[in-house]
């Protein structure tokens, strides 16, 4: 909204047309909006770590759409503009679309249009995930630098005036700095970290634990259950993935990471040998107990998801916590029921139960009653307004688990989870999410509409 408000307040009289007043509001909005989606984009700890990754990135998918009906809309406006019906107004945008002075202007819908195809075919292509992230900021990057050139060549409210100009300015930089800091800067302060494989062991088929131990550098403060990007090997971070923290804060030097091979860089590893450098952006997540207020804690851990919430027992055990701890553990076979031991031998220094089901995780959106029983063992002699839940695990098994618990009495504000499909939840809380999002987006397309209408009302005043 800055752009609209300064080039309102600030910029030359409106002209007693709607359409075109509509192209420069849809063309500042869109630019303002392309250049904010750096900072979403989930490596911001400031930003992800007050709401959660999935709300973050679930925000960053969502304004993906509107940035490109606003882009889709801004050259739309403008060859309605004048035009007598709609078969003028197509001659005119493709005028307008093919026209040399505005080709920068043209490349950077088309490479927006780009950008936004492989970040929602990413699954249907089966990219692999380096490539993704490589074409995914590659193209962003392009599509800003495409905006930047359109936009100083026929930009008529932004160079207008210096505040105008400032404020354009101001966003470009955000994203310039956004960019320099996640693929620059953290790179080359990975490298001085420190960090290096202590010892991999296998936990069950395909899934292990790596012990990373810090030998020098700043220290690495994080809270139990959060995660960091890693990358192993000394590659550019841009071969990263995230992995949840399975120890304790008190363990450092030590970080724990259970790791299933999944393809991409998991594929492997087994097979790293102690000494490997490995590189840590982080710490990341909101998926902690610190800083919520509840008289009661339950876990729910699904496969490799057991990683933060074991952390988080470990944790709790180390502080020698004293409200009621209660943990579900769902897992595909007995043979993923990892650390199970270790878990019962905590109850000796925690106020914990807890119980172990054994069944493959539901569809997306489908309700799974496998949960209930479990759940409500667990919950019994607890207040459900109270117990704040933690939970972990394939995405379709946090949203039933998250469903049963919200007919089980707990509220959806103590209702924990963070995904890494950066998908949108289909749960009650993922619903939420989307109407505040859509509320967020629909004040900034009044915005843009109360912008184009200000030449139609300065005319009607004049007459």
């Amino acid at each position: 909204m800055a752009p609209l408000a300064a080039a309102a307040a600030f910029g030359p009289e409106a002209l007693d047309e709607f359409w075109i007043e509509l192209g420069s509001a849809t063309g500042l909005t869109a630019g303002a909006m392309l250049l904010l989606q750096f900072l979403s984009s989930g490596r911001f700890e400031s930003i992800a770590g007050r709401v959660g990754l999935d709300v973050t990135i679930g925000f960053h998918r969502f304004a993906a759409a509107a940035v490109l009906l606003a882009a889709l809309l801004h050259p739309l406006a403008f060859a309605a503009a004048g035009a007598e019906n709609p078969g003028s107004a197509l001659a005119r945008l493709w005028h307008l679309l093919a026209a040399p002075s505005l080709l920068t202007g043209t490349l950077a819908l088309l490479t927006l249009l780009a950008l936004l195809s492989l970040a929602w075919g990413r699954q249907r292509l089966a990219l692999p995930y380096q490539i993704w992230r490589a074409g995914h900021g590659l193209l962003a990057a392009l599509a800003v630098l495409l905006l930047a050139d359109h936009a100083l060549r026929h930009g008529s409210y932004l160079l207008s005036h210096p505040v105008t100009m400032s404020v354009g300015a101001a966003l470009a930089m955000l994203a310039l700095a956004s960019l320099t800091e996640v693929w620059v800067l953290r790179a080359i302060r990975a490298r001085h970290q420190g960090w290096r494989v202590e010892a991999v062991r296998p936990l069950a088929p395909k899934l292990w634990e790596v012990i990373l131990r810090q030998r020098h550098g700043q220290p690495f403060h994080f809270e139990a259950g959060q995660f960091a990007w890693v990358v192993f090997g000394g590659r550019h971070p841009l071969n990263d993935n995230p992995f949840s923290i399975a120890s304790a804060p008190a363990e450092w030097p030590d970080l724990r990471l259970v790791i299933r091979e999944a393809g991409d860089m998991t594929g492997n590893v087994g097979a790293l040998a102690p000494g490997t450098p490995a590189a840590l952006d982080g710490p990341h997540g909101a998926l902690t107990v610190q800083g919520r207020t509840a008289d009661a804690i339950l876990l729910v851990a699904g496969g490799v998801g057991i990683a933060p919430i074991i952390g988080i027992l470990r944790s709790l055990a180390a502080k020698g916590e004293p409200r009621p701890v209660r943990v579900l553990v769902a897992t595909r076979s007995t043979a993923e029921q990892v650390f199970h031991e270790e878990t019962a031998g905590l109850a000796a220094r925690l106020d914990l139960r807890a119980e172990h089901l054994v069944q493959a995780p539901p569809p997306a959106g489908a309700a799974s009653p496998a949960f209930a029983g479990p759940l409500a063992t667990l919950l019994r002699g607890l207040e459900p307004g109270r117990t704040l839940a933690l939970l972990c695990g394939p995405a379709a098994m946090m949203e039933a688990v998250a469903g049963e618990l919200e007919r089980q009495g707990l509220p959806d504000a103590n209702i924990r989870y963070e995904r890494f499909d950066y998908g949108a939840p289909h749960d009650r809380h993922g619903r939420s999410m989307r109407r505040a999002f859509l509320l967020v987006l629909t004040g900034v397309a009044c915005g843009a509409l109360a912008f184009a209408l200000r030449g139609l009302a300065g005319g009607a005043a004049t007459g």
